[in-house]
């Protein structure tokens, strides 16, 4: 399962959008907070945590793309601790 956080601030500037297509996706999590503390760049620029990573992104499109890569790089190394734990 990968834990998907976003700020309802930000959703407003287009980040719903992402997660609208997120939540599409099998094993995706979305939790909602009314405020992640980081109105600094909640006020800039699209944002939000996967797995406690802050992905940002200039727009709608650049923020999906950035997101997928990093649920990619999570799926991955999930595999791989399963697989080490398989060895051991």
């Amino acid at each position: 399962m990968i834990f998907i956080q976003c700020c309802e601030t930000n959703l407003s500037y287009g980040t719903v959008d992402v997660i609208r297509q997120l939540q599409e996706q099998e094993e995706i999590e979305v939790l909602t907070e009314s405020c992640l503390d980081e109105c600094e760049a909640c006020a800039r620029q699209l944002f939000l945590y996967v797995e406690g990573e802050r992905i940002t992104g200039e727009t709608v499109p650049i923020l999906l793309q950035r997101t997928l890569e990093e649920i990619g790089r999570q799926r991955k190394m999930e595999e791989l601790l399963q697989e080490l734990s398989h060895d051991v």
